[in-house]
């Protein structure tokens, strides 16, 4: 017959401590010191007393006298190595807790030691996980409102640096009768909101009423303009120029008399608009006033004479479209 396994020796004695250790545990509900067994060690152990010194040693404190504080015991038995511990916790919620521990060389006191070290670090244990969880931390209060006399801009529009434009035109007071011709404009932004400018246009010749002779303006000019509203796509505009140019009798079907070309000046006010169409193109449309500042007389020499001289102030209506510099 062969002798029972070492090992299986060992674990029968292991299983039954538990199971005896389990029956006759404290409830942990109620104070209860931890109990040192050594009835099985063979040998002089330290008392009970030493157990719960070492424990509280290791915790930083002694916790064995309150209500539901973990039932504690250590059975110390011989074993075929010399010495071996069963340490079992019961926690106060009555989870248990085993541990076996062997191969003290040292002695019972050591072997006490080690055991009230497994036994500290068990109650840790259970004391981290019973820790309530906290709670989550607060919302962040919310965004102060911002002051009162905050404004909010939307993104002003690009900046158009500089813009020419290709006009037709018609006008009426400045020849014998209502014409038609063509013009041009530029502008370059000096500030904010004004540009200088400058344009010019041409009116060919327009008969008189009974086509004794027919006259044509060219002229041009320099003054300012300002911008005092505008956006992504249209603005509004107002300029002012200082026109010069003259006067010619083209053709005449009767002689003249006296002049046949006259020097011209005239004050310009303007008001107009623009939009944007694709890109750098626009479109605008202007309605100019023109006051003469020269207003010479055409005569022919026929009796009895006929002839034009320009009223006090003129009327040109501008449409265009041209290119913006930004």
């Amino acid at each position: 017959m062969r002798a029972p396994s070492k090992n299986r020796t060992r674990g029968v004695a292991f299983a039954t401590s538990v199971v005896t250790s389990a029956l006759f545990v404290a409830s942990p509900s109620l104070a209860a010191p931890p109990r040192l067994d050594t009835t099985a060690a063979g040998t002089t152990c330290p008392a009970a007393d030493a157990l719960r010194k070492a424990i509280a040693a290791q915790l930083g404190r002694d916790d064995f006298d309150r209500e539901r504080a973990p039932d504690v015991l250590v059975r110390i038995r011989s074993n075929e190595g010399g010495l071996a511990a069963d340490v079992i916790v019961t926690s106060r919620d009555g989870a248990v807790s085993s541990r076996m521990l062997e191969g003290a060389a040292e002695g019972c006191e050591a072997l006490v030691r080690a055991a009230a070290l497994s036994v500290a670090l068990a109650i840790e244990e259970e004391a981290a996980r019973a820790k309530p969880t906290p709670p989550p931390p607060p919302p962040p209060p919310p965004a102060a409102p911002p002051p009162r006399d905050a404004v909010t801009t939307a993104t002003p529009p690009p900046r158009e640096r500089a813009a020419v434009t290709a006009n037709a035109l018609s006008a009426l007071g400045l020849q014998p009768r209502a014409s038609a011709g063509a013009g041009a404009s530029a502008r370059v932004r000096i500030g904010d909101a004004t540009f200088v400018s400058a344009r010019g246009f041409h009116l060919p010749g327009a008969a008189m009423p009974n086509d004794a002779f027919s006259l044509r303006l060219v002229a041009g000019g320099a003054g300012a303009c300002v911008e005092p509203a505008s956006s992504r796509i249209a603005s509004v505009f107002g300029c002012a120029h200082a026109m010069f140019g003259s006067w010619d009798v083209t053709e005449a079907s009767v002689p003249m008399q006296g002049r046949t070309a006259a020097f011209y000046a005239a004050a310009s006010v303007a008001a107009g608009a623009r939009a944007k169409v694709a890109g750098p193109v626009h479109v605008e449309a202007v309605v100019d006033g023109q006051v003469p500042l020269t207003r010479p007389t055409f005569l022919t020499a026929p009796c009895p004479p006929t002839g034009f001289e320009p009223p006090f102030i003129a009327l040109a209506l501008w449409v265009g479209a041209g290119v913006s510099i930004f």
